[in-house]
């Protein structure tokens, strides 16, 4: 189905960054260092945390910066293009908007979970307001 979830190919993030930065040095540095280079920030990019053990802001350099930018913009028009694609609006007959075909899906399958989750929430944060205003 073409409105499935893509796995996030980092080659291919690696390549399309490493021919955008790289056409600014025409050829000044080999493939082989640039794909280590490239390949690196792309992992460091993934990471949770870029400060130091004592929490102080780490610098970044100059191609850390044009690298972790590209990958953004790539990231952003990837997840972009998902979400606008797979939640399109669908409408009824009458021309009211409706849940489209994944929306509807995902409701299917998951709405135990979700009423649980919903409903039990409620039921739980009431009973325990109910215990501490005794």
């Amino acid at each position: 189905m073409e409105n499935e979830v893509q796995k996030f190919d980092a080659e291919d993030a690696m390549k399309q960054i490493k021919d955008k930065i790289k056409s600014a040095f025409v050829e000044m540095i080999p493939d082989e260092q640039w794909n280590a280079m490239v390949k690196t920030e792309i992992d460091n990019y993934f990471k949770v945390d870029y400060r130091d053990g004592y929490r102080n802001s780490i610098r970044f350099s100059t191609f850390q910066q044009d690298v972790h930018s590209e990958l953004e913009i790539l990231v952003k028009e990837k997840v972009k293009e998902h979400l606008t694609t797979y939640f399109a609006p669908a409408y009824n007959s009458k021309g009211y908007i409706v849940a489209n075909e994944n929306v509807e899906k995902f409701i299917k399958e998951n709405v135990g979970n979700l009423m649980t989750t919903m409903i039990g929430t409620m039921i739980q944060q009431t009973m325990l307001n109910a215990g501490y205003n005794m």
